[in-house]
């Protein structure tokens, strides 16, 4: 069995597991058609991951992480989106450079912005980022991969192997729920994946996350906070968890 099918079999488990709390073993090899011994290799993955936790017969999930397609997002807590994401604008340099742009809401605004700009490349694998780019001037390439509706991204295998041939000088990143994670989150295995290549691929790392990601979790962590360079965030993001972060990474609030 191909590496795509079994990561998108997962990621349909943990998906169901945010919707319905507890998944059995019969109901998922009925579902996906493959062995007691498969499904139980899944449930043991997802496990190590911190999505599920292995009960007799199936898993259980302690929290939810489902959440709502990306264009549903965009205007959740715009105010803040933008004030994070002008602060990210001025680490975009002059002279002409490489930029990626990872999926999400805040980080399409961010494409949209970076239409005023010119002579920069932008590599991404967002489709709302891209529906952005194409009113300015810049050089843009999609890598590719097979389209994922609600996150509006090209994911897998093909796209993965193209990525790790660019090399990036800074890279946006959007993240998922972070609370109890210690890192940078994705809601789906296969865009952990995309984002962990994109992250090897970076010079600079800034992730963009408004305060809401601080009061929810989130099924994958895709890299600690170590890895990171920059979190931006705004001004609602609660002091206890901004000390902890600090900690780990630079963080700056954006007013």
């Amino acid at each position: 069995m191909k590496a795509a099918e079994i990561q998108q079999r997962r990621d349909q488990i943990a998906r169901m597991l945010a919707e319905q709390s507890k998944v059995k073993v019969n109901r998922l090899t009925d579902l996906f058609h493959v062995s007691d011994e498969t499904i139980r290799k899944d449930l043991k993955y997802l496990e190590g991951q911190g999505i599920l936790r292995t009960v007799y017969g199936g898993a259980v999930s302690d929290r939810s992480d489902f959440i709502e397609p990306v264009m549903q997002r965009t205007t959740t807590f715009l105010k803040d989106k933008q004030k994070i994401v002008k602060r990210a604008l001025a680490f975009i340099p002059e002279d002409r450079c490489i930029i990626g742009l990872d999926q999400g809401s805040t980080v399409a605004l961010l494409a949209h912005e970076l239409n005023q700009y010119r002579n920069k490349v932008v590599i991404t694998r967002s489709l709302t980022s891209i529906l952005e780019l194409i009113h300015g001037t810049n050089e843009f390439y999609c890598i590719g991969g097979k389209y994922q509706p609600a996150d509006m991204s090209f994911q897998g295998e093909a796209a993965g192997g193209l990525m790790h041939n660019i090399q990036l000088d800074i890279g946006f990143f959007g993240s998922s729920g972070i609370l109890d994670r210690n890192g940078m989150c994705s809601s789906s295995l296969a865009d952990a994946e995309m984002k962990r290549t994109m992250l090897d691929q970076c010079r600079l790392k800034v992730v963009l996350i408004d305060h809401s990601k601080f009061s929810r979790s989130s099924f994958v962590k895709v890299a600690d906070w170590e890895a990171i360079d920059y979190v931006i965030t705004d001004r609602e993001a609660p002091e206890d968890a901004l000390r902890e972060l600090r900690s780990m990474t630079q963080v700056i609030i954006a007013e």
